[in-house]
């Protein structure tokens, strides 16, 4: 009787369930051969030994370190093929979302890339992307925990989503819809389309969701000077808006396994939000409609790693966007007494090129990036006893020169060393006038790496910056609501961090960060009072110094059915000194530790079934400028996955769980000013999701093959 393989077919075999498999790292473990780590990003990396084998075994390393940073295959994620972006992001090692729909890398803050672009979008637009893009339509996702000089200086971590370029053969069609319910009625009603195919060398990718968000907010904030309180307010906002968002990516494979990628994102929504308010002296409500939009063209050009001695990408992106608002101002009649008018619009352009040469025990990493953005602000507020017109118009030039260097010591030991340069030019017009500033820094780092199987230290000096943002720059007085008013200033500087590092990952897994970071310039609020107002403006105002402890301890059990991880964060914190004239808080803290937890929970007991926990938790922190309660928010979801080919998926999902109200007080000398946001009650949420592919189930075969001795008889 003939065997049911051959011998002499096993490499074959092995190549096409590589092949298949897509981009995962294969390692073949025999009697007479030592486990070989290979890169999921590339897979022209695997080799085959030359050997005769008694018993092959094949199995896929889900995570593994490189150079200080975590590499994860998405596909080995249980479950992942039934569920979106967003919920695969909480389950990676160290990465917990945060209230505001971004994310954080180790208890840093972490700007999201896809297939190495920066996504110059803003963070509610990403979350409804993320929360729309099929997981399955993900190769891997790479965690950087440490910036050493190749992104921008003002990136602390990077969150890099790799989308799949080497699907089979075929299409995949995924309608989605979703329906959440608030203890008042309904919230949020949308859903969305998933469409890939891909056919000879292109692969195409289009995500089209839709959705009907409530808004609703309630707050109250006051003033109080000594021991008097200047005014009180009450908020109460709600309404609709109608959210439109589409992703497209075109891949094409050149010859030698180059890339070429076109990407276009378009974002845009359309708000009615009413508020009513009550203050000390009067009340009325506020009515009238906003709408933001968001326009991103990209492509990139990519060599693979394969071709060692010169490889990398070139991209260009261009994007167009802005907000406007026209809302009137009602008291206790139905005619207006007041009306403002908010027009932006902006423009930003970026031009990046990042190249890799590795030379024997060198790895030569260099490139460069120029952006230019621009802005146009015009605000009205009429019918006032100063009625206030303002007309803005501001560009700025960003370019940047990064090179760097790492030399392999030992096969255990590397050292790398680099430099970023970053010039930054702005100039604005205002009241006729033009002003025009430059300044260039230099960013350099230093970094050492340890690497056994069980142990990775990184261990050096980096620095970046932290640029103001936009709304701390313009000048000119805007109505935050009857009783403050915000006031921007050109003049302020960036804030530069100098960071010695210490990162330690044990046992493959878990990591201990410590960190020791010197804050220069550091830009805070200031408040005053001003004709029954309060003024709010920004200044460079302190120098900081910065102790972190980090801890991320993830944890598998139940043969990786139940995964979860803990994230520790601890801060201390401590003025140096003062700037520009800034008085301390009377009777605050100057130096201080601030903490926080979190937490994700995931138990897939089969292919069908699924459920995550996730949460964070932040104690109640009395620092030198503000006082914060407790804030802690929970979610839980659960998905089945119905049918013989378990395509139509249901999931079910709360949030807000525990949620308690938002409370904070600024200080400035012996005054304060408290903002309390009242929390929503938990929410209900309920989706369902169908798979359709054609021409693809060929993979599906693959995955499930497993050669062993068994079927060599």
């Amino acid at each position: 009787m003939k065997p049911l393989i051959q011998k002499k077919s096993i490499a074959t075999l092995l190549a096409l369930f590589c092949l298949f498999m897509g981009n995962s790292s294969v390692q073949a473990q025999t009697e007479n051969l030592k486990n070989q780590r290979t890169d999921p990003s590339d897979s022209t990396k695997t080799t085959l030994p030359n050997v005769m084998m008694e018993e092959v075994v094949v199995r896929t390393e889900w995570i593994y370190q490189r150079d200080g940073n975590t590499i994860v295959d998405i596909s080995q994620i249980a479950n992942a093929e039934n569920v979106y972006t967003d919920r695969i992001l909480k389950q990676l090692p160290g990465v917990m979302k945060t209230s505001n729909e971004g994310y954080t890398l180790n208890g840093k803050p972490a700007v999201v890339f896809i297939n190495g672009v920066k996504q110059n979008i803003s963070a509610k637009s990403l979350a409804a992307f993320l929360s729309s893009l099929p997981a399955n339509a993900v190769t891997s996702v790479e965690l950087i925990d440490i910036n050493t000089g190749k992104y921008a200086a003002n990136i602390e971590a990077v969150i890099d989503i790799k989308m799949k370029s080497d699907a089979p053969l075929g299409s995949s069609f995924q309608p989605y819809a979703f329906v959440s319910h608030h203890p008042d009625g309904v919230q949020d009603v949308g859903g969305n389309l998933f469409y890939m195919v891909k056919k000879n060398r292109i692969l195409f990718h289009n995500t089209l969701a839709y959705s009907n968000e409530r808004i609703y907010a309630e707050s109250n904030d006051s003033l109080i000077l000594g021991s008097q309180r200047i005014f009180s307010n009450t908020l109460l906002k709600k309404g609709r808006t109608n959210v439109i968002t589409y992703h497209g990516l075109l891949t094409y494979q050149l010859n030698k396994d180059r890339t070429l990628r076109l990407g276009t994102f378009i974002y845009t929504d359309y708000g009615r939000p009413k508020t009513s308010w009550q203050s000390n002296s009067n009340a009325g409500w506020e009515s009238g409609k906003t709408h933001d939009d968001l326009y991103n063209l990209s492509a990139t050009y990519t060599i693979p790693a394969s071709q060692k001695a010169f490889n990398g990408s070139m991209s260009y992106a261009i994007s167009y966007g802005g907000r406007s608002a026209d809302t009137d101002y009602f008291s206790q009649s139905t005619t207006p007494y007041r009306n403002s008018h908010i027009r932006m619009r902006g423009w930003m352009h970026a031009l990046s090129a990042d190249f890799t040469s590795n030379f024997d025990q060198w790895l030569f990493t260099y490139g460069t990036r120029i952006e230019r953005n621009s802005l146009t602000d015009k605000t009205e507020h009429l019918a006032l006893l100063n009625p206030m017109q303002l007309d803005f118009a501001g560009a700025e030039w960003l370019t940047s020169l990064y090179a760097q260097m790492r030399y392999r010591l030992t096969s255990k030991m590397n050292i790398r060393v680099g430099a970023r340069l970053e010039n930054t030019h702005y100039e604005y017009e205002l009241d006729g006038a033009t002003i025009r500033k430059q300044y260039t820094n230099v960013f350099p780092s230093l970094l050492f790496y340890y690497n056994t199987k069980n142990y990775n230290l990184v261990a050096g000096f980096q620095s970046f910056i932290n640029r103001p943002h936009y709304e701390k720059m313009l000048p000119g007085r805007r109505f935050i609501n009857e009783s403050i008013v915000s006031e921007g200033r050109p003049d302020i500087k960036p804030t530069r961090t100098y960071r010695w590092l210490l990162y330690n990952t044990l046992f493959q897994y878990a990591k201990l960060n410590l960190s020791y970071s010197i804050v220069k310039d550091y830009q805070g609020a200031l408040y005053k009072q001003e004709n029954n107002m309060l003024l709010q403006s920004y200044y460079n105002i302190l120098d900081w110094k910065v102790f972190a402890v980090n801890v991320t301890l993830p944890f598998a059990a139940l043969q990786r059915k139940l995964t979860g991880q803990v994230v520790i964060g601890a801060y201390h914190n401590s003025v140096m000194r003062t700037l520009n004239g800034f008085t301390l808080p009377t009777e605050r803290p100057t130096h201080y530790w601030k903490y926080s937890f979190g937490t994700s929970i995931n138990y897939t007991p089969s292919d069908r079934f699924s459920v995550l926990l996730d949460g964070s938790f932040t104690p109640r922190t009395s620092q030198t400028l503000i006082e914060t309660a407790w804030d802690t928010g929970w979610s839980l979801e659960a998905s089945y996955a119905f049918l013989q080919k378990k395509n139509l998926i249901l999931s079910v999902r709360t949030y807000n769980v525990f949620d308690d109200n938002d409370v904070t007080t600024n200080y400035f000398l012996n005054n304060r000013y408290h903002l309390t946001s009242f929390s929503p009650s938990p929410v209900f949420e309920i989706s369902l999701k169908l798979r359709l592919n054609r021409g693809q189930s060929v993979t599906d075969e693959y995955r499930e093959y497993r050669p062993n001795a068994s079927r060599m008889q």
